[in-house]
């Protein structure tokens, strides 16, 4: 067997500008296709990790989609802020609908890695935990996901100024945040924020008023300018979500909620609070398919796209075996004359097809892979998602069969010729 194939590559290497053209139009059609099938898994892996099984997000009036891009994947502005008060029916825990949920003040950041304020409650949403050092306990005190620790150097004991927006050392604020903890790494957005108390925040805005419509520059500010006498700084403070409750004029810029079941008054949840309080409630998977459903159609033209060079890499390769059984006759006919079977013939055309399939495969694989480690660069610096560029998946096994399948069809019709090759007239026309 190990023979054959030998004798293939060497008839391959023969016509090399044959070989490497056929090799490099497939190539073209596996790493394509080999890269949108590893970043949307990967997509889909990120977006379903950081779902974190929320049902309905609780923030100000605007885009629900922007609302969940926002609060749970930190890659776009909050739509505003709203008042404890106007949530604080759904942070009781007697409500009879809701299982758990996390406040999140948004706004602020260090050096791009968003500072998020919020509760104990938020490490369980994400299932992680401390991996050095131990909780915030205070304002002014928090914890740094893995990616965000690693990327920014940050360990307890280290400090930083926040700044408004996401701009880094941009009108950075006066008071330091003290590192407390690192947190165990969970391949969630988890990994690339800064969570502190949410009191943190709000004492890091003592001037600034509140309004809805300032998108671009919105932050959770504090409704008044003085810090309650059973607030002060240097206290320790209730980590939880309930402990929002007892001061109705702070904000949140959104609530997070998992509900306790999923029957018909649970459904109506949202739609009821739409339509009857001041504050919108975004379902994630309802604006998550919208969204895939808007990026659908470039996507299906993508994939016919693969489909059409993945064909034009088999029709090369027929092609070019085609024409080298027909320069090669007389090389065949020598071969049957010296021993070699119809099979073996058939054989040879055959391995020299999955020759080419193999050569394809790892060149596509390999450009595709390089794409996505370049991508995934682009994409943890932008959006702060992290992909693994040299991550085989399932996907790809399954490409890698189809690849080889349409190289056994493509050689079927030469691997016939080559079968059926008449000795005597093809020495005789020789």
């Amino acid at each position: 067997m190990m023979y054959w194939f030998r004798l293939a590559w060497r008839n391959l290497a023969d016509r090399p500008l044959s070989t490497l053209l056929t090799v490099l139009l497939l190539a073209l059609g596996i790493s394509i296709s080999a890269f949108l099938l590893i970043t949307e898994r990967q997509l889909n892996d990120n977006f379903s990790r950081n779902l974190a099984g929320v049902d309905l997000i609780l923030g100000a009036k605007g885009s629900p989609l922007q609302t969940v891009l926002c609060n749970l994947y930190h890659i776009d502005s909050p739509t505003g802020n709203v008042e404890v008060n106007e949530v604080k029916a759904f942070l009781h825990p007697a409500h009879p609908l809701i299982r758990a949920r996390v406040p999140l003040l948004l706004g602020d950041s260090y050096k791009t890695h968003r500072l998020v304020g919020t509760t104990y409650e938020f490490l369980d949403f994400y299932q992680t935990g401390i991996a050095t050092g131990r909780k915030w306990q205070k304002p002014f005190e928090a914890v740094a996901g893995s990616k965000a620790a690693k990327a920014l150097s940050l360990k307890p004991g280290s400090s930083f100024k926040s700044s408004h927006g996401l701009l880094p050392d941009v009108d950075e604020h006066d008071h330091l945040i003290t590192i407390t903890g690192i947190l165990q790494p969970t391949g969630s957005i988890a990994d690339q924020l800064i969570l502190t108390s949410p009191q943190t925040v709000w004492y890091s805005h003592p001037h600034q008023s509140e309004t809805h419509e300032d998108v671009e520059h919105i932050h959770s500010d504090e409704a008044n300018h003085h810090h309650p006498e059973h607030l002060k700084p240097d206290s320790t403070i209730d980590t939880s979500a309930t402990q929002l409750i007892s001061h109705p004029d702070r904000s949140v810029t959104s609530v997070l909620v998992r509900l306790k079941n999923h029957n018909f008054q649970a459904l109506n949840l949202a739609r009821n609070i739409n339509e009857n309080t001041a504050i919108q409630a975004s379902n994630p998977a309802i604006e998550l398919n919208r969204l895939y459903d808007t990026m659908g159609v470039g996507e299906q033209i993508l994939r016919y796209l693969v489909l059409i060079l993945l064909a034009v890499g088999g029709a090369a390769i027929f092609i070019a075996l085609l024409q080298a059984l027909k320069d090669r006759k007389y090389e065949l006919a020598i071969m049957r004359v010296m021993g070699g079977s119809p099979t073996q013939l058939a054989g040879l055309v055959l391995a020299e097809s999955l020759l080419m399939c193999v050569l394809g495969l790892v060149i596509g694989l390999l450009i595709a892979h390089t794409g996505l480690w370049f991508f995934g660069t682009y994409a943890a610096d932008k959006y702060k998602y992290s992909f693994d560029a040299w991550q085989w998946t399932m996907q790809e096994t399954r490409l890698c069969g189809i690849v080889l399948i349409l190289g056994c069809l493509a050689a079927v019709f030469p691997a016939v010729s080559a079968y059926k090759t008449e000795l005597s007239q093809t020495l005789t026309d020789s």
